[in-house]
């Protein structure tokens, strides 16, 4: 029995030494981390987008866009954050404005959010007649910002 007791203590003080180790810092990350990854998250979100046009005009099954419409409602939740001053790099197609007019911005984002949760319940309700009003409305927040505060892309 006593053995069984020595046994345990082993691997719960190496669990104790590793909590009361110090922790590693985690750098922030760089304007260019963060630029590369607003550009991913776009790209995705048009892809994603993208994707549910065919469903939405032939009446397809809406349920199976739930996976979707999820990663575009958290990517809007996440939207606002990926423009923090410091940002205005020139691998960014973001426009000066958007840091210029924090306010018109951050209401687009809000907009962006209300219609992607929006197309999020509908995909999970199964209600293919909300999913196209909501994609609608999401197409033209996405739209509305793009065309305020977003550069062409180079040719």
């Amino acid at each position: 029995m006593r053995s069984v007791a020595l046994l345990m203590l082993v691997p719960m003080a190496a669990f104790g030494t590793a909590l009361a180790a110090p922790q590693q810092k985690v750098a922030a990350p760089t304007p260019d981390q963060i630029v590369a990854a607003r550009r991913a998250a776009f790209t995705l979100t048009g892809s994603t987008f993208g994707g549910m046009k065919s469903v939405v005009e032939n009446g397809g099954d809406v349920k199976s866009l739930a996976f979707g419409a999820h990663g575009l409602d958290l990517w809007a939740k996440a939207l606002p954050g990926m423009f923090p001053d410091g940002t205005q790099l020139s691998t960014s197609r973001a426009k000066p404005g958007l840091w210029q007019n924090r306010a018109d911005f951050d209401a687009k984002a809000t907009a962006f959010q209300t219609a992607t949760s929006a197309l999020l319940n509908a995909a999970q309700a199964g209600d293919a007649a909300a999913f196209k009003i909501a994609y609608a409305e999401t197409g033209k927040a996405c739209g509305a910002c793009h065309n305020a505060y977003r550069l062409e892309a180079p040719r």
